[in-house]
This record gives C-alpha cells, sequence and structure tokens, in this order.
C-alpha cells in the first residue's frame, strides 16, 4: 500500500477561493465591529451627557432608559453575529476542503497512492510521499492559485 501526505494548510493558503473566503470572514467581522462600535460611542455620549448636573429627571429617565435599549441592542447582536458568523464560517471551510479533496482525489486517481494523509497527523514520512507540490501545481492548473 502506497500512502501520501498532503499539507493541507500550505494547500489551502495557496488556494485562491479560501483566500476570498478568508477576505468575507474578515469583512463580515469588520462590519459587525463598525455596528457595535456606534452602539459603544452612543453609549458614551449618553454617559458623558448624564453626569451633567443640569439633566431634569425626565432626561435622566430617557438616558437609563436608552442606555438600557442600547445594552440589549449590543448583547442580541453579538448573539446574533456569534451564530452568523460560526454558520458563516463551516459553511466556506467546508466548500474549501471539498473542493481541496476533489483535486486531491483527481490528482490520486492518476497515482500509484492508495491512501493521502493530512502531512499534521504524520509523525515521519519519506519526502517522496509528499504530494503538496503536485496538489498546489493542480490549483495552479484550474487557476486558483493566490499569490
Amino acid at each position: 500500500m502506497k500512502i501520501a501526505t498532503v499539507d493541507f494548510e500550505k494547500v489551502l493558503n495557496k488556494y485562491k477561493p479560501y483566500k476570498d473566503s478568508m477576505e468575507l470572514l474578515d469583512k463580515y467581522q469588520n462590519d459587525f465591529s463598525l455596528k457595535m462600535n456606534k452602539i459603544r460611542e452612543e453609549m458614551e455620549r449618553i454617559v458623558n451627557s448624564s453626569r451633567s448636573l443640569l439633566l431634569d429627571d425626565k432626561t435622566k429617565s430617557e438616558n437609563v432608559q436608552r442606555m438600557r435599549e442600547l445594552q440589549s441592542k449590543a448583547a442580541e447582536s453579538e448573539s446574533e453575529f456569534r451564530v452568523s458568523f460560526a454558520e458563516n464560517q463551516r459553511e466556506e471551510m467546508d466548500n474549501n476542503f471539498k473542493q481541496i479533496i476533489d483535486i486531491v482525489n483527481d490528482l490520486v486517481k492518476k497515482s500509484e497512492f492508495d491512501m493521502v494523509l493530512n502531512k499534521n497527523s504524520v509523525i515521519f514520512q519519506k519526502s517522496e510521499f509528499e504530494i503538496t507540490d503536485e496538489i498546489i501545481g493542480s490549483i495552479s492548473k484550474i487557476g486558483m492559485l493566490s499569490d
């Protein structure tokens, strides 16, 4: 039985769709941060204005109510973000791994290897069983190699 190994991390880092996925997730995270910053800024304005001794009871009450609304909105937004981000991240990673595995399968069908393992789970191997560069070459041939 002939076994090959692939450094999936190295392959992913060379795979353009993976880089695109990471950029998409970063943008999603940055958009959430901007949303939270706006909430935080409004909360800071309320706190700063509440320090004034000139506020009447009605304004103080409105500030307290608004702070509660903002805290609730922030907590709800964070909860929604965590769930949504985890789902998006899982979906993106699943798609990328499936595509890479399809590329590996295509290469292995043309070779003499019976099994392919992730290099990170192998303690020792001879260099001749390492097919990472061949996988990266296949990615390049289909135009999916990133810089």
